[in-house]
């Protein structure tokens, strides 16, 4: 499994990140790549909903499954992982630094599927790539979702 992490800073509290996050259909409205969210469940700490979204220039249908923990923060696996991935989960840890600040860290987990007649090599560079794209994906919808704190405090 291989794992990456994005942090950022943002200028508001830790509970309005964490509502921001939460509020997953509200996430059409400021991030791009995002078409349609479709909730089948959601209690407040447990979530089942599917997102059709744009996914490294291709039309994809994502299934995500996320939980509220004790300490405020969203875990979460997709049955339906994005493509190319065949394994996906993550945490979005929100550590307040004070009333008006806290700190969003994004973590994911995954693993790409092995391709017939792949070399170690190769598979390591293209493992290198996707990472560094995905780490740019994670660290524009931070930059996002920052954004959107801030104007709504």
């Amino acid at each position: 499994m291989h794992k990456i992490t994005v942090k950022r800073k943002m200028k508001s509290s830790a509970e309005k990140v964490r509502a921001i996050l939460w509020e997953i259909k509200s996430w059409v409205q400021f991030w791009s790549p995002l078409h349609k969210v479709e909730i089948f469940y959601d209690d407040g700490v447990h979530q089942d909903f599917s997102m059709f979204l744009e996914w490294q220039a291709t039309n994809a249908y994502i299934r995500t499954v996320r939980f509220l923990d004790h300490e405020g923060n969203i875990a979460f696996f997709s049955p339906v992982a994005p493509p190319p991935m065949i394994v996906h989960h993550g945490l979005w840890q929100i550590s307040a630094s004070d009333n008006q600040s806290a700190e969003l860290t994004a973590m994911r987990w995954f693993k790409l599927p092995l391709i017939e007649r792949e070399t170690l090599e190769e598979y390591q560079k293209r493992l290198k790539d996707f990472s560094e794209s995905f780490v740019g994906r994670l660290e524009n919808l931070l930059k996002c979702l920052g954004e959107l704190c801030e104007k709504s405090t």
